[in-house]
């Protein structure tokens, strides 16, 4: 069993992630709940909300695995790096699965103004991806000791900070700067724009996993 797997068994035989869980499924609904609804103005909402619920989930798996486990699981991996590659699989996953639930639902449900094509399908996915892996990797990086009150204002701060940002930051804002250039983006398309603040976007998850990384290493 992969360390991945292993941490998410561990976690889904909890009740951890049932609040992130709830919480994600009210807000999508209760987003799509007045209809028509524009579809990039909608999935730019719901990709700001894939950094959050990512961090929350990520950060629900790293405090559900106790230290002694971790040891364990790390061994059974085959090493740190391994493992390390285990967790950053889980927010790979945590990601596609928000992606495809925040994607999947408004348009099986018939909750826009128009049909969305697939360049418009292209662009929200590209969007949740990125958002959700900088909201995971942050996660990381605040992982235990961290006290779980404090990582979760940190992340929130962070993230409101991305979405105020986005206006005179542009495509450097983070989250917030995929969440506009998203909104601005031409109907059916991947605009250069989007493509720049994504781009933006994983440079600064890859930032955060690596110091995540490099503190995980520094904590032994």
């Amino acid at each position: 069993m992969s360390f991945a797997a292993a941490q998410l068994s561990l976690v889904l035989s909890s009740r951890r992630v049932l609040a992130p869980v709830t919480l994600l499924i009210f807000a999508v609904v209760g987003i799509y709940f007045y209809r028509p609804n524009p579809v990039q103005g909608s999935f730019a909402v719901t990709a700001v909300l894939t950094a959050f619920f990512c961090a929350w989930l990520v950060a629900s798996v790293e405090r559900e695995v106790t230290p002694a486990a971790g040891a364990i699981l790390t061994v059974l991996a085959g090493g740190a790096v391994a493992a390390w590659r285990g967790r950053l699989a889980l927010v790979g996953l945590f990601a596609i699965v928000l992606t495809v639930f925040c994607l999947a639902w408004p348009t099986a449900t018939g909750a826009f103004d128009r049909s969305p094509g697939l360049g418009d399908l292209l662009a929200g996915a590209l969007a949740h991806l990125v958002c959700a892996a900088v909201g995971g990797t942050l996660a990381l990086l605040l992982g235990p000791p961290l006290r779980t009150a404090t990582a979760f204002t940190v992340i929130l701060v962070v993230l409101i900070a991305s979405i105020a940002a986005a206006s005179p930051l542009e495509i450097v804002a983070g989250p917030g700067g995929v969440a506009r250039a998203l909104s601005n983006a031409p109907d059916d398309q991947v605009s250069a724009s989007l493509l720049a603040a994504c781009a933006v976007a994983v440079t600064e998850a890859g930032a955060l996993g690596f110091a995540a990384r490099v503190q995980s290493r520094w904590r032994g």
